[in-house]
């Protein structure tokens, strides 16, 4: 599904999306970033 679809469906700016997408991508990879390779 697109960025703009979920947009739409969620009745909200893509900008929003965008930036949410964006804000959840940089957590997980924090997250990753601290979790042992053995551990995946």
């Amino acid at each position: 599904m697109s960025q703009r679809a979920i947009a739409q469906k969620l009745s909200v700016p893509l900008g929003t999306v965008k930036a949410r997408a964006r804000r959840g991508l940089a957590k997980l990879r924090g997250i990753l970033a601290q979790t042992p390779r053995d551990e995946l």
